[in-house]
């Protein structure tokens, strides 16, 4: 289940704007934060968003869960930028608050010949390949069959889907 992408412009604690994304990919809610330098992103289940707060708790679809996060925004809210992550804190009553901790993304991924691992390139080397490649909207990953086996690639993070 793909949803068209809501934007939204916040500040974080500095005044510095933070765009915020939120769309549903699969079974996934994914709310993305860009700073001037950094991207963060974090993908949440229905049962992930009604475990983070009482606020989710009559969300029963991913439509409805997706609609009720994207009005948080319209709530009290800090912003707080680490080394890896990124808090972003709504207050959404006088005594309720809800967090979300986002993962940094690393933007520059080297998919290059030099960046496979030896075991990858020895395979490459001596073996007639067949390469898919999914080139996602959001996401991309790419794949070898090997003697119709078929073996996902990884990239230089480890992960075998790449941002796209």
């Amino acid at each position: 289940m793909e949803s068209e992408v809501n934007e939204f412009e916040l500040y974080d604690n500095s005044k510095n704007l933070i765009k915020a994304k939120t769309y549903i990919q699969k079974d996934y809610i994914v709310l993305e934060l860009e700073s001037k330098s950094e991207k963060y992103l974090k993908e949440y289940n229905l049962v992930q968003l009604k475990n983070i707060g009482g606020y989710f708790h009559e969300s029963n679809d991913l439509k409805t869960a997706l609609r009720d996060l994207n009005e948080l925004f319209e709530f009290d809210y800090s912003i707080e930028e680490k080394e890896e992550t990124i808090n972003l804190d709504i207050k959404y009553t006088r005594s309720r608050t809800i967090s979300f901790s986002l993962d940094k993304i690393k933007e520059k991924i080297d998919l290059s010949y030099e960046s496979l691992s030896d075991k990858m390139k020895e395979v490459i080397n001596t073996n007639n390949l067949i390469l898919g490649i999914d080139l996602g909207t959001t996401y991309s990953c790419a794949s070898v069959m090997i003697d119709k086996n078929i073996v996902m690639i990884r990239n230089s993070l480890g992960s075998t889907t790449t941002p796209s």
